[in-house]
């Protein structure tokens, strides 16, 4: 068993707790845990013993894929998906893989800004069913691997099961609906009960964050740090690369950090250089004139190969490069190809790295415009990359800026920085990455052209229209986890006892370019662009008139009821609520 070293000195003092932290990549997926009891010190675990890999003793991480067979059952997951036996069972019988499903999750604006080129689901199964499937796997080989290697780890482990704490790691650009879809998984693959408060026991954290909780414990940065020093975590992983810039805001008692903006995410990950090569090795074998068969084997041993060895080491341009492709009695001239060798340029290497490495230096560039950034702390399996290294230290790192790795390759640090921020919650400030709304009706206004063409709605108040944008909380607003965002919105009735019932407020985001749009509905009634439904608040008002005001206008009196919308970010996920005062009278 890896048990990394207490993270902080101080023992623990709360009541004893388990706490699970998963991390499910594009390509890869790890879980680390903890046993915080009484006295005891902070101690992170790792799993690092999956079937499959019994001969990678230490490794923790595993392939995020899973067999599924034709009647979408789930037949094989991680490492053993790649034996040899699996992959004979899997041709013999029909089976298909599901593997970087991930990208499925991601939000719409990501998938069709970045073009993604999805892998289909295997036999149209829900992404929800594969996510679920992968976490029963996960939960279950993380409660054998517990039971075994913690002292009294069955007693232990069935003592405090129903009260499992679990932190999930997602990209920085993924929000509440997907959040909601992981959640689902969980509770389907029976980590949590469905009730209210069981769903409790599950905290999302982004990967950024995660990622600099890890750096903090992993790196001497500690004692680099002060009040006021700016720095950026930038986790390049499978799919995504997450660049969040920070600004120190205490070191005493406890090392506290603020988000300065919105964190970016980039769809520039370690899958997209593969899928680069993939299309070139496709292109070069195919036009070989070779046996359709040996160009899918050729191509599948070349990108395998590139993958697993050349990708990891490559760092000079102007060094080729051997792919190994057949036996040795493979030759081929044209192909470049000798003894089963393929020679591959250094400069078309590069070629593959390119559009990739741009892309994350550009969004470390606006993460750090207008401000004096020290330190850039490189995690996840694509940090490292030497040439994506290299490429740093001759952009931001010829500014003086130290370029720091603090990467563990045979671990995630996401998933150790996950129990971690649990204990911890370092980052006390977080920048929002969309701006929150509502739905609002807007006063009639006959000289407004963007008012021209809409319905119009007679109130007590006078003549509206509906559709307008009500932005509660701006994007990029940087706010403290404890503070709660209040906007008071009205309903008016023309009596002083309304049927009152329930009432609804359908929040939203919004990630576009204006600063605060004026509708978010056109005038044919259809969402306008960058309009994202999030989630819907239900008050029941039954028999609550007295939370009514009576008011007068030029037509007469009416009655309006006030409330409000609360919005907070506790952790890294948005909670809101409706507000409203009874026993007003009027």
């Amino acid at each position: 068993m890896v048990a990394v070293k207490s993270f902080v000195n101080e023992k623990w003092q709360k009541e004893a707790i388990v706490v699970v932290a998963m991390d499910i990549g594009t390509t890869q997926a790890a879980v680390s845990f903890a046993y915080f009891y009484k006295d005891g010190p902070q101690t992170i675990h790792r799993v690092n013993q999956w079937p499959g890999q019994e001969n990678q003793a230490g490794h923790s991480k595993i392939p995020s894929l899973v067999w599924y067979d034709r009647t979408g059952k789930a037949r094989a997951f991680g490492a053993e998906v790649r034996s040899y036996a699996m992959k004979d069972q899997a041709e013999d019988e029909g089976w298909k893989l599901a593997k970087h499903f991930k990208l499925h999750a991601h939000p719409k604006s990501m998938r069709t800004r970045d073009n993604l080129t999805l892998d289909p689901l295997p036999f149209d199964v829900p992404l929800e069913k594969i996510y679920s499937d992968f976490m029963r796997y996960l939960y279950d080989q993380t409660r054998q691997f517990f039971q075994q290697r913690i002292i009294d780890g069955e007693k232990v482990w069935t003592k405090h099961e129903s009260s499992i704490q679990f932190v999930i790691a997602h990209p920085n650009g993924w929000g509440i609906l997907e959040q909601a879809l992981l959640r689902r998984a969980a509770i389907s693959a029976g980590l949590i009960p469905p009730d209210l408060a069981s769903r409790e026991r599950i905290q999302f954290v982004t990967e950024g964050e995660a990622s600099v909780h890890y750096v903090l414990v992993n790196t001497d940065l500690q004692s680099h740090m002060k009040p006021g020093v700016e720095l950026i975590v930038c986790d390049a992983g499978g799919s995504t690369v997450d660049t969040t810039l920070y600004t120190v805001v205490d070191v005493n008692p406890v090392l506290r950090l603020q988000e300065v903006r919105a964190s970016a995410c980039v769809q520039a990950g370690a899958i997209f250089v593969n899928q680069s090569a993939e299309k070139h090795f496709s292109r070069i074998f195919n036009g070989a004139q070779l046996d359709p068969e040996d160009v899918e084997a050729y191509v599948e041993e070349a990108i395998e190969c590139f993958e697993n060895d050349v990708k990891k080491s490559f760092q000079d341009p102007t060094k080729d490069c051997l792919i190994k492709v057949g036996d040795r009695k493979f030759n081929d001239d044209k192909l470049g190809v000798r003894k089963g060798y393929m020679t591959l340029k250094g400069s078309q290497i590069q070629l593959f790295f390119a559009p990739w490495v741009v892309q994350i230096i550009e969004s470390i560039e606006q993460q750090m415009e207008g401000h004096v950034v020290r330190h850039i702390l490189l995690v996840g399996g694509f940090g490292d990359s030497p040439y994506l290294r290299t490429m740093l230290s001759v952009g931001p790192g010829e500014r003086g800026i130290e370029i720091t790795l603090a990467n563990d390759s045979a671990a995630k640090a996401v998933a150790d920085g996950g129990v971690i921020w649990y204990a911890k919650h370092a980052v006390s400030s977080r920048a929002t990455r969309f701006a929150y709304g509502t739905e609002t009706l807007v006063d009639y206004d006959s000289k407004a052209s963007e008012h021209q063409g809409r319905q119009i709605r007679q109130t007590p108040g006078g003549a509206t229209v509906k559709g307008g944008w009500s932005q509660i909380i701006a994007k990029d607003e940087v706010l403290d986890e404890k503070v709660e965002v209040n906007k008071a919105y009205y309903r008016m009735f023309s009596t002083a006892n309304p049927p009152l019932s329930t009432i609804e407020e359908t929040i939203y985001t919004y990630d576009g370019p204006e600063a605060s749009p004026k509708f978010m509905y056109n005038k044919s009634g259809d969402l306008n662009p960058h309009f994202h439904k999030t989630c819907v608040l239900r008050a029941d008002l039954t028999g609550k008139q007295s939370a009514l005001v009576k008011m007068n206008n030029l037509k007469g009196a009416y009655w309006r009821l006030r409330f409000e919308i609360a919005l907070t970010f506790g952790s890294t996920e948005i909670r809101a609520a409706i507000e409203w005062k009874e026993n007003v009278g009027g």
